[in-house]
This record gives structure tokens, C-alpha cells and sequence, in this order.
């Protein structure tokens, strides 16, 4: 899992602001200006030129009445955007387009314009001409959305992580820890199962075999034991698989060779007066055998959790019993009295009489692979940028910005698990900023993650959106943009950018 791939998005963004920047800064030109109305651009004014290249006359002078110029609208997609602008001089004036099309001022110089609105930057070039041939344009630029967001909240499903089945288990646990599954098979033969047994055991209020008898003869108990806990040894080899589930993860794992050391306590009276039986032991286990579902979850923090549904299945393979203190008398049976000892404590463990150990061993199993499956899925980081990190401006400026992230929601299915995150970004603002309806969203979805390989990141849109706004509302997006910068239709820069007509809005 590569949870830095969100950052290297991030990035991407960070720099698409910053395109066509060569860390220089030349002057702007003071926009021209006519009658009291708001500001307009020159939009690069041609004029007439006479004879020796001196200009004659600037062309006519156009400027953008409403919406005005840099205004965030509510659109959708499709609607109808209605562009009113005004152009001077009608009595030398020969033509008027407007984005390639011709168009006719009322008496007044009033343009009527009607364009169908797309989601991001939507732009009205007006070119006009006067009868001494000078030509001069403007560009009549909105922001349309069909919503718009408060900044300050962190956005919702902004970054998905989808890891495929073999992302979570690649069926192969000697190539590298390259899926979840190979954590687990390293941590196992690390020594997970056998710390789980010695924790287990190691309770005082839990026992390898309660007193009880092993041995009858005649219908009256001749050998009775009890069996505690010493230490354990697991020698493996170790194997597991996971498997994506609708509520999370099944987990079946196995650990061969599992032994226990142990202490025998009890009395026999197979010959006689009752004899006191003590011996250290083994007890060996051929292999212990799990299968767990577990749910993983967020928290109400935007934490990720694991926890235990179901134990479908517990096995145990076969069980033996070493006791060599204990003496070898041969009993009228045929087997010795460490035989029958060693019969008796193998089969409490084995038969009806060792399912609350079984149970135990399961349970607690169990319990362990969760708390190791919590503790790994705490390990994905969702932060891959600091809590706050400077980006520089178009101007040169620094802009400070806070990072924060968490969580939303984890999706498990059968085809994987999806992580859903949520992203906030806040900037550093001096003095007023520019007033604003929030970011802009579009209704349609960000889309679902296409796994092309075992892990799929997807990050929306809209982080850029917000990244960008915050940006701008800092003035990190004020400056001089390059004619060949690239601005695509669902990347909102800011509302009041000037879009050169040369400048790439097409999608």
C-alpha cells in the first residue's frame, strides 16, 4: 500500500497552480478603464496603424456589464448563462463577435449573449472593429457551478484507496511484504501465535487441565492429574490467507508443531496406597488451525478498527503427551503407569472433555489476530503532508497552508476493501479576502475507483477545487499566467483570473 500517492496527487495540484511560472514576475499593466464601471482588461487592443507603424486610434472600447467580470454563478451544466456587455463608439463601429459568432449591439451598445454553461471557467470573448480597421477585444469570464461549499469544511470522499483480493493476499509470502496477508504470515513466524499461548496461559485463572481423573479400573478413579502451564514453543511452518468478505476480512491461519511445557501434578492408586505423581512435560499440539471473520470500521475519530464477528472454525491436529518423571510400573492394562498418565492428559486435551480449552485457545487466537490487524491498519497513515506546509504564488509570495484528514468510512466487499478519506485545507489569509459562495462542486460523482492494478487510488477533483480556492482566497493566484498554462473545465482556478483568448480552455 502506498498511502504517499495521495501527497504525490496533492502535489500535482500544488504545481498545476504554479504552471507556466518561471519565478520571475513582470509588472501587470494597469487595466484600462472607461466611463464608472467596473474595471475592464484591454484584452489586447490591436489600433490602427499609419504608415510608419505609429497607432492611430485604439479600437473600440467593450466592457463587461453582467454577471460581472469574475463572478461566481449558480449553473448547472447545460443551463443558459446570459452575458450582457457594452460597446462604444457605435457610429464608426463595423463588427462585433462574440467567441467567433457574429453579434448586434442595440442602439445603446448593449450585447445580449447567450451561452450554455459548463461546470468551472466559463468565458465570452468580444472582439470588435471600427471603420479604421482597429480591432480590440475583452473577455467576459464567470465561475459557474451548479453548488458551492463551505471552505472550511473538511470535504467528504475526497480520496479513495482500493486494494484488490490480491492486493490483500497475494498467495505468495516469500516475494516480500507486498500484501496484507504477508504481514500476517511475518508476523506469525515471528512469534505472534506462541506470545498469544503464553499470554493466554499464563492467567492464572486458566488451566491446561483441571484436576480430574485419567485413569478407571473397576468402576473406581485410579489415576487422577492436574496440568499447568510452564511456556510454549511454536515451530511452525506458519500459513495463512485473507480473503475479502462483505463485512471486512476472513482470516484462516495455522502454526505446526505447537508445544507446551508443562507441570504435572496428581495421585495414583493403581497398586496400592495412594502415591503422589509429579512431573515436568510436554504436551504437543501436531498443529493449531483458525478461521476468523473480522468487520473493519471507522470509529466516530475517523479512526480505522478491527474486531472479531464470528470463529467459523478451530482445529486441532493430533495431541501428545510426555511425562518422563513419571514412573514406568507396569499396570495390569499392559501399559505403564507414565503411559496411562501420558493417554489420559493427551485425550483431555484431544476429546469432548477439551472443548473449553479448544474454545480458550480459539477465542484467544482470535482476539489476538484482530488486535494485530488494528494495530496494522493504524499504521496506514492517512496524513502523507505535514499539519502545515508553505506553497509558494504566482507572485513569489508565500502562501501558508494546514492540512487535515481523516477517515470517512471503509466500504468491504467481496472484490476488496475501499477506504474513503476526507481532506481539508485551510489557508493563511491577510488582510480582506475576496468574497466568495465556498468551492465549487458539480453534481456529478467524482467517479469510483478503476483498479488497474492491485491498488487504486482516485482522488476527486473537488480536492483541487479546494486546494486551489483556499490559494486564491490567500492571493497565491495573483499574478502573471503564461499564454500557454492549461486550465481544464473541472479545475477551478479563480473567479477572477483573466482567460487569455489564447489560453487553453477546451477541454
Amino acid at each position: 500500500m502506498h498511502p504517499q500517492n495521495v501527497s504525490t496527487l496533492v502535489a500535482f495540484a500544488l504545481a498545476l497552480s504554479l504552471a507556466g511560472c518561471d519565478g520571475g514576475r513582470p509588472p501587470a499593466p494597469p487595466p484600462p478603464t472607461f466611463d464608472s464601471g467596473p474595471t475592464a482588461s484591454d484584452g489586447g487592443v490591436d489600433g490602427a496603424t499609419d504608415d510608419d507603424g505609429g497607432a492611430l486610434a485604439p479600437g473600440p472600447r467593450i466592457r463587461c456589464i453582467s454577471p460581472e467580470p469574475g463572478a461566481m454563478v449558480t449553473a448547472a451544466p447545460g443551463d443558459t448563462l446570459v452575458t450582457h456587455a457594452l460597446v462604444s463608439d457605435m457610429a464608426s463601429l463595423v463588427s462585433v463577435t462574440a467567441n467567433g459568432a457574429a453579434v448586434t449591439p442595440d442602439d445603446l451598445g448593449l450585447l445580449r449573449i447567450e451561452s450554455t454553461a459548463r461546470f468551472g471557467i466559463n468565458h465570452i470573448e468580444i472582439v470588435a472593429e471600427n471603420t479604421l480597421g482597429a480591432i480590440s477585444s475583452e473577455v467576459c469570464s464567470v465561475l459557474a457551478s451548479p453548488s458551492f461549499r463551505d471552505e472550511t469544511e473538511t470535504l467528504g470522499a475526497a480520496t479513495t484507496m482500493a486494494l484488490s483480493p490480491t492486493a490483500i493476499d497475494d498467495g505468495d509470502a516469500t516475494d516480500g511484504l507486498d500484501s496484507i496477508n504477508d504481514i500476517f504470515v511475518t508476523a506469525l513466524a515471528g512469534g505472534l501465535l506462541q506470545e498469544q499461548l503464553d499470554t493466554r496461559f499464563s492467567d492464572p485463572m486458566v488451566d491446561i487441565k483441571t484436576r480430574g481423573c485419567d485413569f478407571s479400573s473397576g468402576g473406581t478413579c485410579v489415576i487422577e492429574t492436574e496440568v499447568d502451564y510452564v511456556d510454549n514453543r511454536v515451530i511452525g511452518p506458519f500459513t495463512s490467507t485473507l480473503t475479502p468478505i462483505a463485512e471486512g476480512l476472513r482470516f484462516r491461519g495455522r502454526g505446526d508443531g505447537v508445544e507446551l511445557d508443562v507441570l504435572l501434578t496428581g495421585e495414583e492408586r493403581t497398586t496400592g496406597p495412594p502415591r503422589p505423581l509429579n512431573s515436568t512435560g510436554t504436551i504437543s499440539v501436531a498443529f493449531v488451525e483458525l478461521e476468523i471473520d473480522i468487520r473493519i470500521f471507522t470509529n466516530a475519530a475517523g479512526e480505522l478498527e478491527a474486531e472479531v464477528i464470528a470463529v467459523n472454525d478451530v482445529l486441532t491436529g493430533a495431541v501428545t503427551a510426555d511425562f518422563p518423571m513419571v514412573a514406568e510400573d507396569r499396570l495390569p492394562t499392559g501399559r505403564t503407569l507414565r503411559e496411562e498418565v501420558e493417554r489420559g492428559v493427551a485425550s483431555h486435551i484431544d476429546g469432548p472433555s477439551g472443548d473449553d480449552i479448544r474454545s480458550g485457545i480459539s477465542n484467544f487466537l482470535a482476539g489476538g489476530i484482530s488486535n494485530l490487524l488494528d494495530r496494522l491498519l493504524s499504521t496506514i497513515s492517512v496524513r502523507s503532508l505535514p499539519d502545515a506546509f508553505d506553497s509558494p504564488g504566482l507572485d513569489g509570495s508565500t502562501i501558508a497552508l494546514s492540512f487535515s484528514s481523516r477517515y470517512d468510512e471503509v466500504r468491504p466487499s467481496t472484490d476488496g476493501l475501499t477506504f474513503v478519506l476526507g481532506t481539508g485545507y485551510a489557508a493563511g489569509v491577510l488582510g480582506s479576502p475576496p468574497a466568495t459562495l465556498g468551492v465549487a462542486i458539480p453534481d456529478a460523482p467524482s467517479g469510483t475507483t478503476s483498479l488497474t492494478s492491485d491498488v487504486g487510488n482516485l482522488v476527486s477533483t473537488n480536492v483541487v477545487n479546494l486546494l486551489l480556492h483556499q490559494q486564491w482566497r490567500a492571493g497565491g493566484l495573483r499574478g502573471i499566467v503564461a499564454p500557454d498554462m492549461i486550465v481544464a473545465p473541472d479545475m477551478i482556478v479563480a473567479p477572477d483570473m483573466i482567460v487569455a483568448p489564447d489560453m487553453i480552455v477546451a477541454p
